[in-house]
């Protein structure tokens, strides 16, 4: 039985589009167009279409191009673009900027395609029955992610201190003093270093009592960490009583999540685990920020319902942590966690961080630190095969990370 939303496909291959045809004729009602142009032309005169799929490389107006223009004409549309080239900057640009929904690589089998588009039309169905009946948290949720978008508010800076220790430690000789010199200049900082440094955490033998003793037992990665960490949990603060019990659930689900993420690619052997930390730290920087621009546009007596915040949140935020991440000037990979972490394996070609981030993240469904509880079954993760990492090795990550966040919450 055909489904009453119809599909297009938009490719210059005309053996291409033959085939997609032939394998989704039975399920759908399809339109094809062999260009980006004649594909636009149509999003405007023929549609609505549900499911959008676009080539990626086409001569004239490319998919990037074409799906950028036919958003604005079909926002509620569901976009998916092929591709037969490994490009992972552009295919990130797709995800990021244009809320692409999923990622098929030539050739994809009938079963493949046939099964993501039906999952992108469930979304879009979903998302059609819903613009009838919004709630009035959503439609304030949508009406600040699209301001954030346009600029109309302005996105936060980067802390200061986190800025000039960047800086201090990319100079080829750069030492602790230098480093103690910049902490320094804030107080609360400093107390918060001091305090983590000589917690169980980072247990030694000596007791730390100043910022120079504290960055030789850190060393400089992991003290521009958890500088990072203290400036982000400021980050976090709020004025409006009703959203601080949300603020503080994700508050440790960032933390735990960064712990996690670190001990996980401890498990794989992979260098630069205070990358790792940061990667968890920030993941869903995206959530932050419209939790703090909620705080700032809506009124203190709004009435807010917290699941539907957390839902209408949970929608919108991988997008904005790329652009805020961007606006940061945040390498690419970070850019791609923040993006891709949700549900990194429906892409070809992602980054093992991401997966990394996506099993910590998981994780701490599992153990309570997130905003989202359910008892997960590890060893059925894609994203644990890809990495060839055992389930009773995340089953002992997540126990070893129960005991360490009591100490960690304290700690910061």
């Amino acid at each position: 039985m055909l489904t009453k939303h119809k599909i297009l496909i938009v490719d210059d291959e005309s053996s291409i589009l033959k085939v997609f045809k032939q394998a989704l004729n039975k399920h759908f009602r399809v339109d094809t167009a062999e260009s980006g142009e004649t594909g636009l032309d149509m999003v405007n005169t023929q549609g609505p279409y549900g499911v959008v799929i676009s080539d990626l490389r086409m001569p004239g107006m490319d998919g990037i191009a074409f799906i950028s223009q036919a958003k604005r004409a079909a926002p509620e549309s569901e976009f998916i673009i092929q591709t037969g080239y490994a490009e992972r900057e552009t295919i990130t640009k797709a995800v990021t900027e244009l809320a692409v929904s999923r990622i098929l690589v030539k050739p994809c089998d009938a079963k493949t395609l046939i099964h993501e588009v039906q999952e992108a039309m469930k979304r879009y169905e979903k998302k059609v029955s819903k613009e009838g009946a919004k709630t009035p948290t959503l439609t304030l949720v949508e009406s600040i992610v699209t301001e954030l978008k346009e600029g109309k508010l302005i996105m936060p800076v980067l802390p200061q201190i986190v800025q000039e220790l960047q800086n201090v430690i990319k100079k080829p000789k750069t030492t602790n003093d230098d480093l103690a010199m910049v902490i320094e200049k804030d107080a609360v900082v400093s107390f918060r270093l001091i305090t983590v440094a000589g917690s169980y955490i980072y247990r030694g033998r000596k007791k730390i009592r100043t910022v120079k003793e504290a960055i030789p037992r850190l060393g400089s990665k992991e003290t521009l960490n958890i500088v990072m960490t203290i400036t982000n949990k400021q980050f976090y603060e709020i004025k409006n009583n009703r959203l601080k019990h949300l603020r503080e659930k994700l508050w440790l689900h960032s933390l735990c999540c960064a712990y996690g993420s670190k001990a996980v690619a401890q498990r794989l052997n992979l260098e630069d685990l205070e990358k790792f930390f940061l990667m968890g730290l920030i993941h869903d920087i995206g959530k932050v920020l419209i939790l703090k621009a909620l705080d700032n546009e809506a009124p203190a007596d709004k009435n807010i319902d917290t699941q539907d915040l957390i839902n209408s949140i949970q929608e919108a935020h991988t997008g904005l942590g790329g652009v805020l991440l961007r606006h940061w000037r945040f390498p690419k990979e970070f850019i791609s966690v923040a993006t891709l972490h949700e549900d990194p394996t429906a892409f070809p070609h992602v980054a093992k961080s991401v997966l990394v981030i996506y099993i910590a993240n998981i994780l701490t469904r599992k153990i309570g630190y997130s905003l989202f509880e359910e008892d997960v079954d590890l060893g059925s993760l894609e994203a644990a095969k890809r990495l060839n990492i055992s389930e009773e090795r995340l089953e002992v990550i997540g126990q070893e990370l129960v005991e360490l966040m009591h100490e960690a919450a304290a700690a910061f």
